[in-house]
């Protein structure tokens, strides 16, 4: 779910199209992602880890920001680190938690 909403943001917003102003999934995911482990990760981090719930690889990654494809598996790292998680399939899990808990 959260993969799907992650995707049609950002191809919406590639596109330079916005949701409906009512779609509330979209501002639940939105605030989610905003806020996501605010208290733990960088605003990059942040970043980051949108774009891997997005299914992004590390050379998406770094071709998006801009960084190297070093500095994408480093902030993927860190991200891991912070988390205290070991794969994607965690940080899905930590990202649905947050989406759950903003009911």
């Amino acid at each position: 779910m959260v993969t799907a909403l992650v995707k049609r943001h950002g191809a919406l917003a590639a596109a330079g199209l916005s949701l409906d102003q009512h779609d509330e999934e979209h501002h639940r995911l939105k605030r989610v992602l905003a806020g996501f482990a605010s208290d733990v990760l960088t605003p990059q981090e942040r970043e980051v880890a949108s774009l891997m719930l997005g299914g992004h690889t590390p050379a998406q990654i770094s071709e998006q920001l801009k960084v190297s494809i070093e500095m994408a598996r480093v902030h993927r790292r860190n991200i891991h680190d912070k988390l205290g998680i070991c794969s994607l399939v965690e940080l899905f899990s930590r990202a649905l938690a947050e989406l759950a808990a903003i009911r």
